[in-house]
């Protein structure tokens, strides 16, 4: 096969060598193109096919994926506990799971990595999107349907898209944001992992900078506390600190335990209603 630069006129010692730079040019534009190639390749790399084998609760699935056996904990989604060693089973837990079940049990699905996120949990499970075959997320319709709530303590790219979400399905009332039975704070250690609302004076507060904590006693340390993390502090149209002290409020949240007593954690000001307000 002949050469091209056989073709070529000749030229001169300068002609030639900035024909050599030129050549150099476009070899090192082409190696400059290969990453993107790369990175296309990688990002397919990241989306697996995968088999469900059987359900752990509404937000932890196991499946089949690679040749190996995979338990996958649903990324950004918290839904209510059914297996957990140290707890009860909390109000919605049941439905949250059969709802999971009737859309991935038995069928192939795909898992979709999150750049923000990390890829395995402290428990050694895979924190991934999960896709059905008709291209919905499953993450996504948890939370539409009211079965879970979203995920704050950690970072992840569909965060605001999931917290648009939940208030929908709030406002609307589905799933776990039906209506919840209003107790006083004092007895809201009766009512851990239940939707409930929480009903009290805020006699003090307390921001660190990092969470701002609601006190309805001064033992706050073993009564209930409604807490707001820094990272929501924008959502509130003053400080939290200021905005809810002295006021008869009602908090409507999941009651959690925490160092052995009660909480609600609140991710916004709709959680939140003042009933002595002018």
């Amino acid at each position: 096969m002949l050469s091209p630069l056989k073709h070529l006129p000749s030229r001169s010692p300068r002609t030639s060598c900035r024909l050599f730079r030129l050549l150099c040019l476009l070899s090192l534009l082409c190696a400059c193109v290969q990453p993107s190639r790369s990175e296309s390749s990688t990002q397919r790399a990241h989306v697996l096919e995968a088999r469900v084998l059987h359900i752990h609760d509404g937000d932890t699935i196991v499946v089949r994926t690679s040749g190996r056996e995979e338990t996958v904990r649903l990324l950004g989604v918290d839904c209510p506990e059914i297996t957990h060693p140290r707890q009860a089973v909390e109000h919605f837990g049941p439905e949250a799971s059969a709802f999971t079940r009737g859309l991935v049990e038995g069928t192939t699905v795909e898992l979709h990595i999150d750049p923000l996120a990390d890829l395995r949990d402290k428990y050694d499970r895979l924190l991934r999107y999960v896709t059905l075959a008709d291209g919905r997320m499953l993450n996504a319709l948890l939370i539409e349907e009211g079965y879970c709530r979203v995920i704050e303590w950690f970072p992840f790219e569909e965060r605001e898209a999931f917290t648009q979400l939940e208030s929908l399905a709030r406002e609307a009332a589905r799933g776990l944001w039906q209506a919840s039975p209003v107790i006083s704070w004092k007895e809201a250690e009766k009512f851990y992992g239940r939707e409930v609302t929480v009903a009290g004076k805020v006699i003090e507060t307390r921001n660190t900078g990092k969470v701002c904590f609601l006190n309805f006693h001064q033992d706050w340390k073993r009564t209930f506390t409604a807490v707001i993390f820094a990272r929501n502090f924008g959502r509130f149209p003053s400080p939290p600190e200021i905005l809810y002290l002295g006021h008869e409020v009602q908090v409507t949240g999941r009651v959690r335990e925490y160092r052995h007593k009660p909480q609600i954690v609140v991710k916004a000001p709709s959680q939140i209603h003042i009933m002595d307000s002018d």
